[in-house]
């Protein structure tokens, strides 16, 4: 039924938001802390290190230059997000912006399979449903790229109800649009040539589904062993910043 479908839609973009929303809280707390560290607790050591009027290792420099520069401008680094975040806004609402942002979202590397899932997904998924309720094919195509969200997709699906408004079966130009896997059109000539388009469509709903939900779980087991490296890392330069230049004193007394 409709309201089962609406349902699953949901649930199925609930997983995918859950699955990334762990990452991006980790990384985000970690700019947090590192923010926190350089504006709080490096200008107190700074001052150790000026009193004993030391030699400091190049590393030391560095984050202390990182320090002051935040200390002394961080409403700066601040402000120019906020305009880098705004001017990007506006940019990716141009319809230049809009196609590179929404081309960027299915090419960009891991991203953009996971995106090019989720929309073959929701295509399938929601090809079936029009189907099921007797709406003919052509209105259906119509209906799906109205609201697809993103336009690389809705002006392919626009170019291919022109060419079934032409009497093109729907496998044809699906087969030509590189966007669409070739899976997706060797189905539908399946499903049309068999009458049984909606049941093809809506296994491979299934299929891409469950497609989205491996590739974000792998992309979460990546994602934590990068964020432990990025953090040691991290980590170890200001212990090595902070550390050698407290040796080196310790050493001279």
């Amino acid at each position: 039924s409709l309201a089962d479908r609406l349902e699953k839609d949901a649930a199925f973009r609930g997983k995918v938001r859950g699955a990334l929303i762990y990452p991006a809280f980790i990384f985000t707390v970690l700019i947090a802390v590192g923010a926190l560290m350089m504006i709080k607790v490096i200008p107190q050591l700074k001052e150790i290190f000026n009193d004993a009027n030391a030699q400091l290792p190049w590393a030391t420099r560095a984050v202390i230059w990182t320090s002051n520069f935040l200390a002394a401008g961080w409403w700066w680094v601040l402000l120019g997000i906020i305009l880098v975040v705004v001017a990007f806004r506006f940019y990716i609402k141009t319809e230049k912006g809009m196609q590179w942002w929404n081309n960027l979202l299915i090419t960009f590397p891991i991203f953009g399979g996971i995106n090019r899932d989720i929309i073959m997904a929701r295509f399938t998924r929601t090809f079936t449903l029009l189907i099921e309720t007797g709406i003919p094919i052509l209105d259906a195509l119509n209906a799906l790229a109205d609201v697809m969200d993103n336009e690389v997709y809705k002006r392919s699906l626009y170019k291919i109800a022109r060419d079934v408004e032409r009497g093109i079966p729907l496998s044809v130009p699906l087969a030509k649009d590189k966007n669409f896997p070739p899976i997706i059109a060797q189905m539908v000539g399946v499903g049309e040539q068999s009458g049984s388009l909606d049941q093809i469509l809506d296994r491979m709903g299934i299929f891409y589904e469950n497609s989205v939900d491996e590739k974000t779980k792998t992309l979460g087991s990546l994602i934590e062993p990068i964020i432990i490296v990025i953090l040691g890392v991290g980590v170890g330069v200001l212990i090595f910043a902070i550390l050698m230049p407290i040796y080196q004193l310790a050493q001279l007394q």
